[in-house]
């Protein structure tokens, strides 16, 4: 439990600072709109959009790196039905795409399936190859790990790589 309350901290404090500076750079834009210079309330505008981007960004991050944690010791089935509940809501509420979340989210579950030690693929590929040491099994899966995350990576970066196939369907 102390673990969960830990990671909602983490979790408020991440969104709290980006939260912070937007509404501060916000009302110092009202001041200055106040003040009738407006070129420099469209400026704020585009500085508010950059950090709320930012913002996003950073949630999608932290909550990778949860799911990368919990990889390593829980299957699948048991991080969908422990994390989703509590991190979904939250990323609708902060305007994260639901698709782009999904497919992020199905990255990191295959990332999961093959992390050591409870990685289901592993055992699957231990007992096809039976005279490989478990350890060989792990070590071979470390070059596919940085493969998923240098593809991970980009989705999360650029979500158009993720949402144009859906958006050309709708």
């Amino acid at each position: 439990m102390t673990a969960l309350i830990f990671i909602l901290v983490s979790l408020f404090l991440v969104i709290g600072m980006p939260v912070a500076l937007s509404l501060g750079v916000v009302g110092l834009s009202g001041l200055f709109a106040l003040e009738g210079s407006g070129a420099f309330f469209g400026v704020t505008m585009i500085i508010y959009e950059s950090l709320r981007t930012t913002a996003m960004v950073l949630v999608i991050i932290l909550v990778c790196i949860i799911f990368i944690f919990l990889g390593d010791f829980l299957e699948v089935v048991s991080i969908n039905i422990i994390t989703l509940p509590i991190i979904f809501p939250i990323l609708l509420a902060i305007g994260i795409d639901p698709v782009w979340f999904a497919v992020i989210m199905t990255i990191n579950m295959e990332f999961a399936l093959i992390t050591p030690p409870v990685g289901l693929n592993l055992f699957v590929i231990k007992g096809v190859v039976e005279d490989a040491s478990l350890m060989e099994v792990f070590q071979g899966t470390l070059p596919f790990m940085l493969l998923m995350l240098a593809v991970l990576a980009p989705v999360i970066l650029f979500p158009q790589l993720s949402l144009w196939l859906p958006f050309m369907v709708r």
